[in-house]
């Protein structure tokens, strides 16, 4: 089974809105193909997908750092969890130094 994340964001600072960098978050395919973060319990419970939503910092080189989970559906999945361990995968564009929220979206191939 493979997994699917699915990350889009927006971000400010000083009034300018934050690009992805090449239109889309970069992450680690092998690791999503691999299902690593996809919530066991989730698995389990044959639940087909989930979001959950981070606030997180985006510093000054595009990481992105104390990372808080805002939401999640459905909850007491782990969704929210799950997404906090991916989070350290993406990388946004330089400079930008703003808080955001970051949507992630959790889904198993049909």
């Amino acid at each position: 089974m493979i997994a699917v994340f699915i990350l889009a964001a927006a971000a400010v600072c000083a009034g300018t809105p934050a690009a992805l960098e090449d239109g889309q978050a970069r992450y680690d395919r092998a690791v999503a193909s691999k299902m690593r973060y996809y919530p066991a319990k989730a698995l389990n419970a044959r639940v087909s997908g989930g979001k959950a939503v981070l606030d997180c910092f985006v510093d000054a080189e595009g990481w992105l750092r104390d990372c808080k989970v805002a939401s999640e559906e459905p909850q007491d999945y782990g969704f929210g969890d799950a997404a906090l361990h991916i989070a350290l995968l993406f990388h946004m564009k330089a400079g930008f130094c703003a808080r955001t929220e970051i949507p992630i979206r959790f889904k198993l191939p049909e």
